[in-house]
């Protein structure tokens, strides 16, 4: 078939001139030529009954480019189109039955007749597995939900769950206890570098730090002793877990702080608490294992080294980040109550990696009056009259009981003043704590100050809160009470202390923390945040200080 061109008339501008015949050029048109706005479409259809051909526009558009795409649908009457998108670009199109190529010289663009089933076969099977998929990650979902909702089932299962297994008389060597009627035996064992091996089945601990349940299955192997106190004393054990190499292990005389210790242990998650291990009841004795810390406590840390201002102002803000999640009450899932630790001192508080404070020793705890209870194992078959003692949510210890600590160095005036060492209310013991914290600073800074302002590099001698006045060793109470309460003394802030930025807020934290009128003292949120600013500006000050090789004004 001859298409001639025909002479070419320019269109109007924003218009899109083609090839029209018959019924597809305007009826009042005297001309072959049909226009659209930019956009459109010229075509060039062929209808395969008729045998013939047809030219003419397509508006711009979906429309139009549906009526281009008209060759890929089967249609009643077979057409093959072809469009394109130059003025009178059409006339040259051939169209063919089974594929048509475009002419890349003109710039066309053709739509070729193609076949739709292995497209229509594609696209199903990809629907299939985009279904399956979603079936499998869902199901996958589920499981894995029942799994942890199960696990959950199974630990409170285990926390509720008694262990009456009891072991034999040779399953584990007890240390020689004093005030108990043991073996005496067992005392001249206690000269060797190995006491013993403890193959007892270990309960599996409840609770670890971060909440990550750790199963210790393991025996371990008693050391040497590095702590003793009126209520028991504490080992060093080599265990034969490969992720725990050392643990503290603690042995209690009494069931009664045992009980106190491991169930605050059970209630706290916190980086700076110590990291329970295990806990253990073999009549009459009581023991509980927690990680065991090389660096030792924070009056062990403060003999061995001296310390600048950096480290002191991390290791007290640390500490004061662990009082606050204690002082704390947490609601959810692992709630957590208000605790006081009553029993705070340099000796308490471990030393983790140089920089960061480990609180221990919670015998003395005692909970927000209100929180809930969960009785221990060996507290089941207790007396509901002695039960209600064994965490002690009320001030007073149970009747008949002794509380008398080895140490009142660190305690509170009105602790001094009560008559078994409890408070009288919760809010007065929260309050001790940041008394017995503000004697800890002091202690620190105390330290910090000597070494910085020492003529040589010598660690400086080590000297507690009042070790001037009543010395060292174990305190008399009368004593304390006289010198803290009747005189109400505390500890000598020296005048040089006001010289350095740093040491004046310390000297303004301590005025504050260590008032005899519990209500007056400093909220241990507010000290977190004092610490926090110190340690922020000494920080800035330091950088600044070396971007301008100047000399800092602190007395490191």
């Amino acid at each position: 078939m001859d298409f001639t061109p025909m002479p070419m008339h320019r269109p109007r501008k924003g218009l899109l001139r083609c090839h029209c015949r018959d019924d597809h050029c305007d009826e009042s048109s005297t001309h072959d030529w049909c226009d659209v706005p930019s956009g459109g479409y010229c075509f060039t259809m062929f209808k395969h009954s008729e045998n013939t051909v047809e030219y003419g526009c397509f508006p711009s558009g979906e429309r139009g480019l549906m009526a281009c795409r008209g060759t890929m649908i089967s249609h009643h009457e077979p057409k093959t189109v072809l469009c394109c998108k130059e003025h009178f670009c059409n006339r040259i199109l051939k169209p063919n039955l089974t594929t048509v190529q475009p002419d890349v010289a003109s710039n066309v663009t053709s739509t070729q007749v193609v076949n739709i089933w292995p497209i229509a076969v594609i696209a199903l099977l990809v629907l299939l597995f985009t279904v399956i998929l979603i079936l499998l990650i869902t199901t996958l979902v589920t499981l894995y939900k029942l799994r942890q909702v199960k696990n959950l089932k199974n630990k409170v299962k285990r926390e509720k769950s008694v262990d009456h297994n009891s072991p034999s008389s040779s399953c584990l060597l007890f240390p020689c206890f004093r005030g108990t009627k043991g073996n005496r035996s067992l005392c001249h064992s206690s000269s060797t570098t190995s006491l013993g091996t403890s193959e007892c089945p270990l309960v599996s601990p409840k609770v670890v730090r971060s909440g990550d349940v750790h199963h210790f299955k393991k025996t371990f192997e008693l050391l040497h002793p590095i702590g003793h106190g009126r209520f028991g004393d504490i080992y060093k054990a080599r265990t034969s877990d490969s992720t725990i190499d050392f643990i503290a292990v603690r042995y209690f005389t009494s069931p009664q702080l045992w009980s106190n210790e491991v169930e605050v242990y059970k209630r706290c998650r916190f980086t700076n608490i110590a990291w329970l291990v295990f806990y253990q009841e073999i009549s009459p004795f009581y023991c509980l294992g927690v990680k065991f810390y090389p660096d030792g406590s924070l009056a062990d840390f403060l003999k061995s080294r001296p310390l600048d201002e950096y480290t002191m102002l991390r290791l007290m803000n640390s500490l004061a980040c662990c009082l606050v999640y204690l002082h704390a009450p947490i609601k959810g899932h692992l709630d957590k109550p208000s605790i006081a630790h009553l029993n705070l001192k340099s000796s308490n508080v471990m030393i983790y990696d140089g920089l960061e404070c480990i609180i221990s020793d919670f015998a003395m705890s005692i909970v927000e009056p209100g929180a809930r209870v969960e009785s221990l194992p060996h507290t089941a078959n207790c007396d509901q009259k002695d039960k209600k003692y064994l965490l002690s949510n009320k001030p007073s210890m149970a009747p008949g009981f002794s509380l008398e600590p080895t140490s009142c160095r660190y305690f509170a005036p009105e602790i001094l003043m009560s008559p078994n060492y409890r408070p009288i209310n919760f809010e007065e013991a929260l309050r001790a704590d940041v008394y017995s914290f503000a004697l800890i600073i002091w202690e620190t800074a105390e330290q910090t100050f000597n070494a910085a302002t020492s003529i040589d590099s010598s660690i400086p001698e080590h000297k507690l809160p009042y070790q001037t006045e009543i010395g060292l060793g174990r305190e008399n109470r009368d004593s304390m009470r006289k010198l803290v309460c009747e005189q109400v003394y505390r500890p000598i802030i020296p005048e040089k202390w006001y010289k350095y930025p740093i040491f004046a807020g310390i000297s303004q934290i301590l005025r504050e923390s260590w008032h005899p009128n519990p209500s007056a003292r400093l909220p241990i949120v507010r000290i977190k945040k004092d610490l926090s600013r110190l340690l922020s500006t000494f920080t800035d000050q330091t950088e600044k200080n070396l971007t301008n090789n100047d000399v800092h004004p602190s007395v490191c």
